[in-house]
């Protein structure tokens, strides 16, 4: 180990180290929140979700939200991390602060929506907890996905089989590629097994009476 030195300049954007560096600089901050970064919300008054460059705080007050919030901006100024107020937003699940209101937290004014996207796998987020938005914006990308390659799935020059590992490669992971974050209701569930069962026709023909 040598001697601690200072650095003037900094990496430029796209360096290939830049991305280690910063989650380095950013687990450090978070780190020294006394916050918990594991189990539920149901364990705690505020917590803390962190992915890449994004940071959720998940609280059950506005108090509780504020000082982690606050805490998290001293923190990571120490490091020369500023959190970009502009990006950030607010979802309360309070009737009475309607959508496009604001929040004050820590002097910051914080925009409120009714649904942002997470970039954790993408996940859209609503204030109504309605998954089955969601779950049609995944049916619509998969079936464009669908169209784009109809021209191969209608050719029967092509085996069923290479139909199948087209769908389960290119049409299906677009399909389920934030599922791990969905809780299915049984209308969801519907929603999906109609998509499926319009790929698989389309690969297999319609289904014959008396048949399997």
């Amino acid at each position: 180990m040598t001697d601690g030195f200072k650095v003037g300049t900094g990496l430029k954007q796209g360096d290939g180290l830049a991305h280690s560096i910063f989650n380095m600089a950013l687990g450090n901050v978070i780190r020294q929140l006394l916050v918990q970064t594991t189990s539920t919300i149901f364990h705690g008054s505020v917590k803390l979700i962190g992915y890449a460059d994004d940071i959720s705080i998940m609280g059950r007050t506005k108090r509780a939200i504020s000082d982690v919030y606050g805490e998290l901006k001293e923190r990571a100024k120490e490091v020369g991390l500023i959190i970009n107020v502009d990006k950030t937003k607010a979802m309360v699940q309070n009737r009475r602060l309607g959508k496009g209101s604001t929040l004050t937290v820590v002097a910051h004014k914080i925009e409120v929506v009714g649904r942002f996207k997470y970039e954790y796998l993408g996940t859209v987020i609503n204030d109504s907890h309605d998954e089955e938005k969601e779950i049609r914006t995944s049916i619509l990308a998969a079936t464009k996905a669908y169209s784009s390659l109809q021209a191969i799935f209608r050719s029967k020059q092509i085996h069923r089989n290479n139909k199948m590992s087209l769908y389960k490669t290119l049409i299906k992971l677009i399909l389920c590629y934030d599922s791990v974050t969905w809780t299915l209701t049984q209308t969801a569930e519907q929603m999906l097994n109609t998509f499926e069962t319009k790929i698989l026709r389309s690969i297999y023909g319609p289904t014959q009476a008396g048949g399997r």
